[in-house]
């Protein structure tokens, strides 16, 4: 079961964390890419994705992860060497066995990169996001582990200086001004 915004201090610290991030896009997620919590930028990003659960399961199994094909294998092969790295830590094993499991059975790309062993780091920590209101966004992602806790890891998504996409998320900034915190991608 994922965990949830204030099961302990430190979730709840993560989760003011993501509030302090007015102009950033961000999500907290557990060891196994859990999205525990959002800021309203975060949802913003995210709103065109049908699965909104877990990044792993969002890489693989949304069309919406799909936009850059070179971006979309960097990304997935970063997002297996994150679940490489908490199967070899033995970290969350039942948990991630029902994921990969589920991942294995329901997503090709998955299967063929799992069983190739090509997992992580990929070439790029560039994102593209398709917004309904304010087209593509590109972003680069910036993972910041808890060092309190590192079974969690607040993820930013950084719009290059002076470029559109910067623009697009200073827009959407100010409409969803307020919105607050919530658990998962609310």
């Amino acid at each position: 079961m994922p965990k949830k915004p204030g099961d302990s201090r430190l979730d709840l610290v993560l989760s003011q964390l993501l509030g302090k991030l007015t102009y950033t896009p961000a999500i907290l997620i557990d060891e196994i890419g859990d999205i525990v919590a959002s800021n309203a930028l975060g949802r913003e990003l995210f709103s065109e994705y049908v699965i909104r659960d877990n990044l792993p399961r969002m890489v693989f199994l949304d069309a919406s992860a799909q936009l850059n094909d070179q971006l979309w294998r960097a990304n997935a092969q970063n997002t297996l060497g994150r679940m490489r790295s908490v199967l070899v830590r033995g970290e969350a094993k039942t948990r991630l066995s029902l994921l990969l499991d589920s991942l294995l059975m329901q997503s090709l790309p998955f299967r063929r990169l799992w069983l190739a062993r090509q997992w992580g780091p990929g070439d790029t920590p560039m994102r593209v996001f398709r917004h309904h209101e304010m087209g593509e966004i590109v972003v680069e992602e910036v993972q910041m582990t808890s060092a309190a806790d590192p079974s969690y890891t607040v993820v930013a998504y950084v719009p290059r200086p002076g470029s559109v996409s910067e623009e697009s998320i200073r827009l959407l900034s100010s409409l969803t001004a307020g919105w607050g915190i919530t658990a998962g991608l609310g």
